[in-house]
């Protein structure tokens, strides 16, 4: 399973919260969260990365203060926050000689297996306005394979799921302004020269 991230920056001057990232089409689970002041550190801050099910009730999962220190990347670890919504909160902050922070936060999906999330391998690919990408992803025993028109992104291995197999494919816009992504003429098929087993669909 290849995922993909989900990334957001905002810029603060004083205490306040930043965009939400809506990622409720496919959840989020690990994280990371980057303070940098813009001209020099900033004196002090208190920043929290918060993850959310309902967009409304918010719940801390990291902290980054001036002891993480300016520009140090806090990342979640091992440890798995699976939500719909996130973001970045300047609980507060005193910005010295900093004329502002930036505050860049990600989330990565996993694949959950028997409750436990395991991230298996992200890439992060743009496309522009009214273009396309041929895409193909193949798992063969444990090892699993992503290509972009043609082009072979990374490979990957996992034994975990060996039966009940499903093929599918979602999409969505991010940092692209009105778009819509879609797909058409997705077909999935079992890699077995014998099989007849096909799916079709637009």
């Amino acid at each position: 399973m290849i995922e993909s991230i989900f990334t957001r920056g905002d810029t603060f001057t004083v205490a306040g919260n930043g965009t939400t990232v809506d990622t409720s089409m496919f959840g989020a689970s690990g994280f990371s969260i980057q303070v940098k002041g813009t001209g020099a550190a900033a004196t002090a801050w208190n920043v929290v990365l918060e993850g959310s099910i309902n967009n409304s009730n918010f719940t801390t999962i990291l902290t980054n203060t001036d002891v993480t220190g300016d520009g140090v990347v806090l990342f979640s670890g091992a440890q798995n926050y699976p939500c719909r919504f996130f973001r970045s909160r300047v609980v507060s902050i005193t910005l010295g000689s900093a004329t502002d922070v930036v505050v860049r936060i990600l989330g990565r999906q996993w694949k959950r297996e028997a409750g436990t999330f395991t991230l298996l391998a992200t890439t992060n690919q743009n496309l522009n306005v009214n273009g396309q990408i041929i895409g193909k992803g193949q798992a063969d025993g444990s090892t699993i394979t992503q290509y972009n028109n043609n082009s072979l992104l990374h490979t990957s291995t996992d034994t975990a799921i060996t039966g009940n197999l499903r093929a599918g494919i979602s999409l969505f816009s991010n940092n692209l302004a009105n778009s819509a992504p879609y797909t058409d003429d997705f077909e999935a098929a079992d890699l077995s020269p014998t099989s007849k087993a096909k799916a079709l669909g637009k």
